[in-house]
């Protein structure tokens, strides 16, 4: 990602007698990033080695807080059916439901999780007989999609019409990919 700055030159000092210096220039707001929030549910299967692989997707949903998202987690968890579907059933889906204390068992461990706390929030691989339930929380800061001419004045790059500008390299998460250079 690079941040757009206005680089100081050469001003017409005539005609600012008397008058407040104008604010410096600063980043467009529409360079503004947004958090999104992800619930993953994932049945695993044991791959050889003994290590957990990804066998059969439950559910996938975006929210907008991480408040939101780790309470429709806890209500996900708490009704406890976690369908099986094509690929382990041979095309039909079947429902799998957890008995109570496994879902208090699976719900303790869900608030106990923890991630690396910037793009993993929470991550639990809960065992159940021969699989295992995969339960995470992610975040991902996505930039909000500009959708103009560069005429219109909503363009942030038009915004910096007639200035010097320097690109600089910001890094914000380790995984970043620059994307908006």
């Amino acid at each position: 990602m690079s941040a757009i700055t206005s680089r100081p030159g050469p001003q017409n000092q005539e005609g600012t007698v008397g008058r407040a210096a104008p604010p410096a220039a600063g980043a467009h707001p529409s360079w503004q990033y947004q958090d999104r929030f992800e619930l993953w549910v994932d049945w695993m299967q044991r791959g050889p080695g003994g290590h957990w692989q990804p066998h059969e997707p439950v559910l996938q949903r975006a929210f907008r807080t991480r408040e939101e998202t780790l309470l429709q987690a806890e209500r996900f968890i708490r009704r406890g059916d976690f369908p099986m579907g094509q690929r382990s059933t041979g095309g039909t889906t079947a429902p799998v439901t957890l008995m109570k204390n496994r879902r208090t068992a699976l719900l303790e461990a869900f608030r106990e999780a923890e991630g690396d706390g910037v793009t993993l929030i929470r991550e639990v691989v809960f065992p159940v007989g021969e699989y295992a339930l995969a339960v995470k929380v992610t975040r991902e800061r996505l930039p909000d999609e500009i959708r103009t001419s560069f005429e219109q004045e909503a363009n942030p790059l038009r915004s910096l019409v007639g200035q010097q500008v320097k690109l600089t390299v910001m890094i914000q998460h380790p995984y970043d990919v620059l994307s908006r250079a």
